[in-house]
């Protein structure tokens, strides 16, 4: 004899795929049930958005699908009421509950926390889970909603972070121009810069925008003969700027941005000043 599958089994599958490409658009886990029909059609797995963690949180979910209209169903709401052994089995769960009504070929779909709802008496004491049209609806903008859903008052669930949103960033950055292809160093006989250079300050021909390291000292610009007679280095070297832009050594290139900066303080020096510890101009 040939086997079928009734027509209202064929709705409530197409309910249950329904509710798991709702969750799957909310970046949650779904998580069908297999074999005897418990009252419980899937779980979803709660997953952070912000951090793609997956929490270990589980939510029951009890499907209801149909193709034709709920109880006093109305443009904005309808009712269902559902045996009371189901409620009890429902609340008796150690993880939120929720029921799906849904019409497939519409895709309308709705939820409530059966938790929820009974904790109102006089909702609970009609047998009615009431559902707004506007207010219940299943999608993606109810992802946050499932991480405040509990089984118990005791229960509680860490909330997601904020959800990652592409920004188009827009920078006041100043591009560069080098005057020359050109980085001057000389050698230096001390790294104490305050020793090194407490000669040149006395004698009014300090070069502001100089950087030491590494045993020299270097420069954007040709030294002042007198500021390297005043310091008493020696070794004057020339050397291509470009090689240093293009450099994968950290230390070059640490050195052309300190010169940069240098620059650009000791052009404005009455006007600007320079916080160590936090790394800005001001």
């Amino acid at each position: 004899m040939a086997k079928k599958a009734s027509k209202q089994a064929v709705i409530g599958e197409q309910g249950v795929a329904l509710i798991a490409r709702v969750v799957l658009a909310m970046g949650h886990l779904w998580h069908a049930t297999t074999g005897t029909d418990s009252g419980i059609d899937g779980e979803i797995e709660l997953r952070d958005p912000a951090t793609t963690v997956v929490r270990n949180v589980r939510i029951g979910v009890q499907s209801k699908a149909t193709t034709g209209k709920w109880a006093s169903e109305t443009q904005s709401g309808f009712a269902y009421k559902p045996k009371p052994a189901d409620v009890d089995y429902w609340l008796s769960s150690n993880q939120p509950v929720l029921l799906v009504c849904s019409r497939p070929g519409t895709d309308e779909i709705y939820w409530r926390s059966v938790q929820e709802w009974a904790l109102d008496p006089a909702a609970r004491a009609t047998g009615l889970i009431r559902f707004d049209k506007e207010r219940d609806r299943f999608e993606s903008s109810t992802r946050d909603q499932l991480f405040d859903l509990r089984a118990t008052s005791a229960d509680r669930v860490e909330p997601p972070g904020p959800a990652p949103i592409p920004e188009d960033l827009l920078t006041n950055l100043m591009p560069v121009l080098w005057r020359n292809d050109a980085l001057y160093s000389v050698a230096v006989t001390t790294a104490d810069a305050r020793a090194l250079f407490a000669p040149a300050r006395e004698a009014g021909v300090h070069d502001w925008s100089a950087v030491l390291r590494a045993g020299r000292l270097w420069s954007l610009t040709a030294f002042d003969r007198r500021f390297i007679a005043a310091i008493g280095a020696t070794d004057e070297t020339e050397q291509a700027l470009s090689a240093f832009l293009a450099s994968d050594n950290p230390g070059d290139l640490n050195v052309v941005r300190e010169l940069v900066r240098r620059s650009i303080l000791a052009r404005h020096r009455k006007l600007l000043l320079w916080h160590q510890q936090r790394q800005v101009a001001y």
